[in-house]
C-alpha cells in the first residue's frame, strides 16, 4: 500500500507518462478530461481558446466508443504530430494576411489589442517596419500570429492538433507553446509576452554588447574562446566584461552573448581562435540568454508568481534544461530562467526526434510567421531519414 503522499506522487508520474505517450485510447480519454477541466470558467479564457479546444473535444468525443484499439498498442508515430513555434525576429509587415479568413482570428487580434493598448492587427498588416520591429510590438505580434497559425491548422487539419504529443519553441516560441498548451489564458499570454519584452529592453539598456552567431571547426573549444575574451577585457581594465554561450544550435554553430569589447575581441582574433565566422545579430537588443539578463528574469518570475497557471495539456519541452513542462509550477522556474540561461536547441531537437531504428517520425508543424526555424542555420531542424515534416507558414513566400 502507498501512503497518501507517495500515492499522489505515483499518480502524477503515471499521468505525466500518459501525457508523454499519448499513444492509446485510454490516454486520449485522459487528454479529453484535461481539456474539459481547463474550462470551468469560460470568461477566464479567450474566445479563440474556447473555440479551438471545445471543437477539439467535440471531434474527439464523436469517435466510436467501442474502439477495438488495444490499450497497450502504440500508434504509428507518423500519425502523431509535434508543433514548434518561432522566436521574435520572424515578424514582417503583412504577416497576418494569410490567417485573417480563419474563424476567430479577428477576435484574437481584437483581444490582444485591448490588452496591449494599440491596434496590433493594423501594425502587423501595414507596419511601418520600424514600429513592428520594436520589442514591445514584435514579441506579441509573433506570439499572436503563431497562435493564429495553430488555429488555422485546427481548421485545415484537426487531427494534427488532436494528435499533438509535444510542443516547443525557440526563445519566445517556448512561451507561445505554453500558451498553446493551455498554461495561460490568451489574454494572460499576451500580457506576459509584452511584460517579457519590456523587461528585456530595460535590462539591456544598462549593458553594452549583444549576440553573435559563430561557426567553428571540430578543433575549436568555444568556452576557451569566451574565457580568452573575458581575460583580454580584464587586462584592459574592463571588469564588467562578459562572454558566454547563449545558444547551442548544432555541433559547429552557437550563439555568443557578450559585452561590446568581448565581441570586438572575437571578431578581431577569430582566425587565431579557430573561429570560421563571427556574425553579429543586429536585430537583438542585447546579450539575451546570459547572466546579464538576470534583472529581466527576476522581474518575470515575480510577475508569474502572481498569476493563475494551469498544467500543460500537451507536454512542452524546455530548451534550457531539455526537460518537459508537465506542471504549472515548472513554468514559475523554467520560463524566467530561459532569459538568463543558454538555449540548448541542438539537444532539444535530439530529444524530440531521436528514434530507435525502424521507428517512424511524427509530422512537424511550424506555426508562425517567416521561415527562420527551417532556413536559418541557427534554427535548422535536421532532416532525418523518413522524417515527414509538414510546415505551416504564415508567409507570403
Amino acid at each position: 500500500m502507498y501512503a497518501p503522499g507517495r500515492l499522489t506522487k505515483k499518480l502524477l508520474l503515471i499521468k505525466n507518462k500518459l501525457n508523454l505517450m499519448n499513444n492509446n485510447e485510454f490516454c486520449r480519454r485522459i487528454s479529453i478530461t484535461l481539456f474539459q477541466s481547463s474550462f470551468h470558467a469560460p470568461e477566464a479564457v479567450g474566445y479563440h481558446e474556447r473555440n479551438l479546444l471545445f471543437q477539439l473535444n467535440a471531434s474527439s468525443l464523436t469517435q466510436n466508443e467501442d474502439s477495438t484499439t488495444e490499450p497497450s498498442k502504440r500508434p504509428d508515430p507518423k500519425t502523431t504530430s509535434i508543433l514548434l513555434f518561432p522566436n521574435q525576429g520572424s515578424q514582417y509587415v503583412g504577416m497576418a494576411v494569410p490567417v485573417l479568413g480563419v474563424p476567430s482570428v479577428q477576435q484574437m487580434y481584437e483581444e490582444a489589442s485591448e490588452v496591449l493598448g494599440f491596434d496590433l492587427l493594423e501594425v502587423s498588416l501595414h507596419g511601418p517596419k520600424e514600429k513592428l520591429d520594436e520589442p514591445q510590438v514584435a514579441h506579441p505580434a509573433v506570439l499572436v500570429a503563431s497562435l493564429a497559425a495553430a488555429q488555422k491548422l485546427l481548421y485545415d487539419n484537426p487531427l494534427a492538433i488532436r494528435n499533438c504529443v509535444t510542443a516547443g519553441g525557440y526563445g519566445l516560441g517556448e512561451l507561445t507553446a505554453l500558451a498553446f498548451s493551455g498554461v495561460f489564458s490568451f489574454q494572460d499570454a499576451v500580457r506576459v509576452c509584452q511584460f517579457r519584452a519590456l523587461a528585456i529592453s530595460a535590462a539591456c539598456e544598462g549593458t553594452s554588447g549583444g549576440l553573435a552567431s559563430v561557426t567553428y571547426g571540430a578543433g575549436c573549444r568555444l568556452q576557451l574562446c569566451c574565457d580568452a575574451a573575458v581575460q583580454f577585457c580584464a587586462r584592459q581594465q574592463l571588469p564588467e566584461a562578459h562572454c558566454s554561450v547563449a545558444a547551442h544550435h548544432w555541433s559547429t554553430c552557437s550563439v555568443i552573448a557578450a559585452t561590446e569589447e568581448a565581441l570586438e575581441f572575437l571578431e578581431k582574433y577569430q582566425q587565431d581562435l579557430r573561429l570560421k565566422s563571427v556574425r553579429r545579430l543586429a536585430s537583438v537588443p542585447g546579450p539575451l540568454h546570459s547572466p546579464l539578463l538576470r534583472p529581466a528574469s527576476d522581474a518575470l518570475a515575480k510577475m508569474l508568481s502572481g498569476m493563475s497557471l494551469k498544467d500543460p495539456i500537451v507536454p512542452v519541452v524546455s530548451a534550457c534544461d531539455v526537460k518537459y513542462y508537465t506542471r504549472a509550477d515548472h513554468v514559475l522556474k523554467k520560463l524566467p530562467a530561459q532569459l538568463k540561461s543558454a538555449i540548448k536547441w541542438q539537444h532539444t531537437i535530439n530529444k524530440l526526434y531521436t528514434r530507435k531504428s525502424g521507428r517512424g517520425f511524427p509530422q512537424t508543424y511550424i506555426c508562425g510567421p517567416g521561415q527562420t526555424m527551417s532556413t536559418e542555420p541557427g534554427s535548422r531542424i535536421p532532416r532525418y531519414r523518413d522524417h515527414h515534416m509538414t510546415v505551416l507558414w504564415i508567409s507570403s513566400i
